[in-house]
């Protein structure tokens, strides 16, 4: 009787184990598939990008070298030729006298690029309060998906009751130790959060209260009526001293960036070590 119910018991470990094993099997293989999928979709998105810049390129006005002719009267490139004339657009040397601007596609701003900033600020800002609502009335309805912790008493800053609780309670909670309650890879992402305010904060305080009235108010402004640009660098006049300010306000940046950047790299690795252990 005892060596039946040890083979029963030996018979059902390996069957576990192997449904298991074909369990993992599976999940690698959808994994496998899966990336798969996106990177053939990537590919073919590239290739059709590719294909439908170089074989429908814009029109011009004429051949892109001597002695060849465009398919049509006005110089538009179609048909079989279109190809050839793409080819010799992509590998034609550029204009020594150009401009990296003109050479990258890069515009100046206009006059009318504030009332677009504008919009763009208005619908970005209507995102925002869309999200936040949906989140404040989620967290009501199912708590046991946007707020589990806070309801089981997990979290540790409760949010109060209503639905802009959560708001509060997010500003109190503890920057140490985080990890325990949320897991690694959230905080992580609540710590890069705020090593991008602080970089904001350590560089805009310098350009936003000392570099943007200087740029505005030092020299004649030769913006017109490009009011966007008046705090900017575009605002400044050739020959003016700003000029030679500005690499040292470039290397401010750098230095910053890389501080901020290996402070955080620095303060990572023991918690990601200890959360490994």
């Amino acid at each position: 009787l005892a060596q039946a119910v040890s083979d029963r018991a030996r018979r059902a470990a390996l069957l576990s184990r192997n449904t298991y094993s074909s369990a993992r099997r599976s999940r690698k293989n959808a994994q496998s598939d899966l990336m798969a999928a996106f990177l053939t979709l990537a590919i073919s998105s590239a290739l059709f990008s590719f294909s439908n810049a170089f074989f429908h390129g814009t029109p011009t006005t004429a051949p892109l070298e001597p002695g060849v002719p465009s398919d049509s009267a006005g110089g538009s490139q179609g048909g079989s030729s279109a190809w050839y004339h793409n080819l010799l657009g992509w590998v034609q040397p550029v204009d020594g006298n150009a401009t990296a601007a003109e050479l990258s596609g890069v515009t100046e701003n206009k006059a009318e690029d504030l009332q677009v900033f504008l919009s763009g600020l208005a619908f970005n800002l209507s995102g925002v309060a869309v999200l936040v609502s949906f989140f404040s009335l989620a967290r009501q309805c199912y708590p046991m998906v946007y707020s589990d912790n806070d309801r089981t008493g997990a979290s540790p800053a409760p949010a109060p009751a209503g639905c802009l609780g959560w708001v509060g309670a997010s500003w109190r909670l503890p920057e140490e130790n985080l990890e325990d309650y949320i897991g690694l890879d959230h905080a992580m992402l609540l710590e890069f959060s705020n090593l991008c305010m602080r970089i904001m904060v350590r560089i805009g305080a310098l350009l936003l209260l000392v570099m943007a009235p200087l740029n505005c108010f030092i020299d004649e402004m030769s913006a017109g009526e490009d009011y966007l640009s008046y705090l900017s660098l575009g605002n400044v006049p050739e020959g003016s001293i700003l000029y030679d300010v500005y690499p040292f306000v470039v290397w401010y940046v750098v230095i910053v960036v890389k501080m901020s950047v290996f402070g955080a790299q620095a303060a990572f690795l023991p918690r990601r070590f200890r959360w490994l252990r």
